[in-house]
């Protein structure tokens, strides 16, 4: 005969595990949801107009270094819109499958805020920061090469 507190333990922990499977079920289904939603933003139409040179600072992981790299850009004539299209040009090059410096599938800037003369705000997804590798001297680069390209 079993005894009463086996059956008992028995019984709770059989509760305990199907509170479990409903509990991440429900969390499943809610990341899913997140993730549809994060991926229906609408994409912006590239600038038009005459092609400029751009200077943008590119990071190199093997080297540690930046360097400079120009690129015909189509630019347009506000500030800040300039300044996203120069770190749009940079995260496509970042994107690349040969890329030095590579990021996560799905990052891109949102916006970037000039507040005063030499200050921005860079409004980034959360694809970039979830799919950056980590490292200082990584993270370092990333941020000097959004910068620099930005200041060049």
């Amino acid at each position: 005969m079993i005894p009463r507190q086996l059956w008992i333990a028995v019984a709770a922990m059989s509760a305990l595990a199907i509170g479990m499977v409903f509990s991440a079920w429900r969390m499943h289904g809610r990341v899913t949801q997140a993730n549809v939603s994060a991926n229906a933003q609408p994409v912006a139409p590239p600038a038009s107009g005459p092609s400029e040179q751009a200077t943008l600072l590119v990071a190199y992981d093997d080297a540690a270094t930046l360097r400079p790299q120009i690129a015909r850009l189509s630019l347009p004539a506000g500030r800040q819109e300039r300044a996203e299209e120069l770190l749009r040009a940079l995260l496509e090059i970042y994107l690349g499958k040969s890329s030095s410096h590579s990021l996560g599938a799905g990052s891109e800037i949102r916006s970037v805020y000039l507040v005063d003369p030499g200050i921005a705000v860079i409004d980034l997804n959360a694809a970039f920061a979830n799919g950056h590798r980590s490292g200082v001297l990584i993270e370092e680069l990333t941020v000097a090469s959004l910068i620099g390209s930005l200041s060049a």
